[in-house]
């Protein structure tokens, strides 16, 4: 069906960014990965329990171009994707509370797990799923909350006033989920994240938003000079989430294998 409006609208068809041509990039380094695999069956078709080789890829790929061609037809569809996609994570944060601190007296029956967990994963399986979509939504979260914010100002910003509160509180979320699913890699991700958008802002933003993004530099800065300055410090090995993430200055266990894994490429 949307083959058939592609052809014949050709705002249906999803717009020419460099986003797209980095998406793009990227699927051609995971076709030529897979094609030189040891092993290309397994690349393509990946694991049974988790499924995520080429083919899973190809699924996401083909779900990004038929979404950004549809969004393009009709502006509420966008609306209607953003407030699910956020509920969503609003939802699942607050289950990953709940399991962190094993409130299973206080929500439904059905809502059950096991015992109280130092990472979670709530609805989705495993702790690495959590933290990659907590990163993902908290990012998108504030890029909704500023982007319409700024067309507001712009007098153009049409439903984004009722939702400025609601981005800010799926970000906020979205950030808990990805500290209670100890993720480390997530945690990285969003630090360089925030590091490389602060040192932008610092750089073009004029007034208090130089200031701003200046403190926000220099506050990441002490924070991680301070995880790597008392890593194996008791108090700190006292607390899991921070502990775990002081493991990537003080690797140990499965971290040195890791480590030991990329080396060796």
């Amino acid at each position: 069906v949307y083959l058939a409006l592609a052809l014949v609208d050709k705002r249906a068809r999803p717009p020419k960014t460099f986003l797209l041509v980095a998406v793009f990039l990227f699927y051609a380094s995971t076709v030529l990965s897979t094609l030189l695999s040891t092993s290309p069956a397994a690349s393509f078709y990946g694991t049974p329990e988790r499924m995520e080789g080429l083919l899973d890829r190809l699924h996401w790929l083909l779900f990004l171009l038929v979404l950004a061609g549809v969004v393009r037809l009709e502006r509420r569809f966008l609306w209607t994707f953003l407030v699910a996609l956020f509920s969503a994570g609003i939802i699942i944060s607050v289950f990953g509370v709940f399991q962190y601190f094993d409130l299973r007296e206080h929500v439904p029956y059905v809502l059950t797990w096991g015992p109280a967990l130092d990472r979670v994963s709530s609805f989705l399986g495993t702790h690495a799923t959590l933290g990659s979509f907590g990163l993902f939504v908290s990012l998108l979260s504030l890029y909704s909350h500023f982007h319409f914010r700024s067309r507001e100002t712009a007098g153009s910003g049409g439903e984004a006033p009722r939702f400025q509160y609601f981005f800010l509180l799926s970000a906020v979320s979205a950030l808990l989920a990805v500290l209670l699913s100890g993720t480390r890699s997530a945690v990285v991700g969003m630090l360089a994240g925030l590091v490389a958008a602060s040192v932008w802002i610092a750089w073009k933003g004029h007034g208090w938003r130089r200031q701003v993004a200046a403190t926000a530099i220099l506050t990441l800065l002490l924070g991680a000079l301070g995880l790597w300055q008392f890593r194996a410090h008791p108090w700190l090995q006292k607390l899991p989430a921070l502990a775990r993430f002081a493991e990537v200055f003080h690797p140990r266990d499965s971290s040195s294998v890791r480590l030991m894994v990329w080396e060796s490429f």
